[in-house]
């Protein structure tokens, strides 16, 4: 487990010093995440220590209206804040899901149609980001019950794994944001073995416990999530 979050952990710096940023949000840091939902509302004030902010606007192949005024927002903290996707599983057929990697996908083909949707899904992240000329630190991949997924978890799987690979083949630093109970639920409890971001958490000495915990992806937990009028955040410490 030290050794993926070392390895999770240089990847990130490398990104930042890429990206020209110096990394401020360390261990042990605290910061906030936002999205389309606080498109209306006030954003945490005074200095923060980092911020994540949601490209998508709640499910694939959408966008966050106010990404750039927040993500502007988030720079006062690092060069490079972080961003996070989200996922889901496709109700209807269209070309993000019989094209793609897995080939030419025939109609109740589930292991094809997903995997080319969920890649499709983060390429389409990608280009957005990239058309925004910024380089994120991380990109997080959310992954939660509140979007549609199917009742057959291997196809969820699929996406999940779709996305990532897409992630992977391009050089970039992931994770997957959820909670164990979610995860399972969607997954069946894929084990990709990539950073977690855990959600959950009551405050922060929960927080501070669950980054000492298992994960749910076989992964380092990278950072966890309590409610506290906003959504705040621990960077864990890596493991001794």
């Amino acid at each position: 487990m030290g050794f993926i979050f070392a390895v999770f952990a240089s990847t990130r710096a490398a990104h930042a010093e890429e990206a020209g940023a110096a990394v401020k949000a360390g261990p042990n840091t605290v910061g906030y995440d936002i999205s389309w939902p606080q498109c209306d509302a006030a954003k945490p004030a005074g200095s923060i220590g980092f911020a994540v902010i949601g490209l998508t606007g709640g499910k694939p192949f959408t966008r966050n209206r106010c990404f750039d005024e927040q993500y502007q927002w988030a720079k006062q903290a690092e060069t490079a804040p972080d961003v996070y996707i989200n996922l889901d599983y496709p109700k209807k057929t269209d070309w993000n899901t019989f094209v793609g990697p897995a080939g030419i996908c025939m109609t109740g083909d589930p292991g094809c149609t997903a995997y080319n949707w969920g890649y499709n899904s983060a390429r389409d992240a990608v280009a957005l980001g990239r058309a925004k000329g910024i380089t994120p630190t991380v990109w997080w991949l959310d992954v939660e019950q509140e979007n549609y997924w199917s009742p057959d978890q291997a196809a969820n799987k699929r996406v999940v794994a779709g996305a990532i690979d897409y992630l992977t083949s391009q050089g970039l630093a992931i994770g997957v944001y959820s909670t164990g109970y979610q995860w399972g639920e969607i997954t069946g409890g894929f084990k990709p073995a990539i950073p977690a971001w855990v959600a959950g958490a009551r405050n922060l000495a929960e927080a501070q416990k669950k980054c000492a915990q298992a994960s749910f992806t076989g992964g380092p937990v990278a950072m966890v999530q309590w409610v506290e009028k906003f959504d705040r955040n621990l960077i864990c410490a890596p493991a001794q």
